[in-house]
This record gives C-alpha cells, structure tokens and sequence, in this order.
C-alpha cells in the first residue's frame, strides 16, 4: 500500500477587501488542514496574526510599512492581485535626536529600522520583527511608525519610548487614509503636538501619555 504526503498550502485572507489599511481590517480567514478558521481583528491586527504562520498572506490594500512587516510573518503577501514588491522612495528629512527607531518604510534615517531585510537590502541595521518587538521598556528616544496604522504598533511604541522622548506616525497622503483616521489611531498612546504635509506623507509629532 502507497504512502500520501498532503501538501495542502496554508494561506490567511485579511477581509473587507475594500479596506486600504491593515487598521481597516475587520477580520482574517485563515485556511489550514483541508479547513478554515475565522480570526477577529476587530480590537488587534498584528497581534492576532502572527499567531499563525501561513505560507501565503492574500491581502486588500496596504501601506508599504505594513506590508514589509507581513513580509516577516510570511515569505509570500499578494496584495490586491499581484506578489507585494517594495520599491525605494525618497526619505523623509526629519530632525531627529538621540537613539531612534524606525518601524515599517525606511523613510527616514535612523539608528535601527524594524522592517524585512529580504526586501530592503541598503540599511546598516535592520531588524525582522513584527509583534511584540524585541525592544526593552524606554529603550529610545524617538520612535517613528512609519507608514503603519495599526493599534498594536501604537502601543509597543509608546512602550519602548522614553519618557519625554518624540513619537511620529507617517502616512502616505495618497494611500486614501483620512489624516483624521491616522491621528485618531496615534492618539491612542501619543499627545500630538502638530501634523504637517511633507513629500507626499502627512506626518504627526507627539510626546507619550502619562
């Protein structure tokens, strides 16, 4: 009698498909063992994510730094109808102090980026994490979500901060993102203390709540 090995592919599909942020993101079908499992993203997106490990990750839209991120939870991410591919852009000139930390795009010029190395190939120091991020409590002093918008990103930034350190969320201004949806999701954790337009990304400063 022949022996069968299943090679059935696991795969996730982040629903509604019209969302064009991973904070849009209502819920995950995550298809496994010849099933499917459904998964609530209505309070935490990444959190609950990377509880699994999918051999392919079908997505809505997405911002490039939440794609990046994914690409760490999985090697292979369609976004809408085709294979995600990040192409360089042109950084962010932001004046920063101190030891910081960039999460998501490489927009700006910091001292460690949390991203995919598989996918940026020109930074000194960069770091495949998602969620929690391996960072100590008030380990920097600036932190930059970049191009994410996602609670549980806003929250492990505000942990790892510095008291009295900077906090910026940065939104491509052309993604379709409401300033007023990404501001809300920073105030969460963040006081902010002005948005500016700049190159195309609309920026928030803050400082962290007591």
């Amino acid at each position: 009698m022949k022996s069968t090995i299943s090679l059935l592919v696991e795969y996730l599909e982040l629903l509604p498909h019209e969302a064009k942020s991973l904070k849009q993101s209502l819920k995950a079908i995550y298809y496994h063992d010849g099933g499917k499992e459904e998964i609530d993203l209505s309070y935490g997106k990444l959190s609950q994510i990377v509880q699994n490990r999918p051999d392919i990750i079908f997505s809505h839209e997405l911002l490039d730094g939440e794609a990046l991120l994914l690409k760490n939870v999985s090697d292979f991410l369609v976004v809408k109808d085709s294979f995600y591919t990040f192409f360089p852009r042109k950084k962010v000139d932001l004046k920063i102090k101190g030891r910081s930390l960039q999460i998501g795009s490489p927009l700006v010029s910091a001292t460690v980026t949390v991203s995919n190395s598989q996918s940026i190939f020109y930074l000194d120091e960069i770091v495949n994490a998602v969620y929690p991020l391996p960072f100590r409590d008030s380990s920097f002093d600036t932190v930059i979500v970049s191009e994410v918008l996602d609670y549980d990103i806003i929250r492990e930034a505000a942990r790892i901060i510095k008291k009295g350190g900077k906090a910026y969320l940065i939104i491509n201004a052309f993604k379709g993102i409401k300033p007023a949806e990404a501001i809300r999701a920073f105030s969460i954790k963040f006081i902010p203390l002005f948005a500016k337009e700049l190159n195309g990304f609309w920026i928030f400063e803050g400082t962290k709540k007591d």
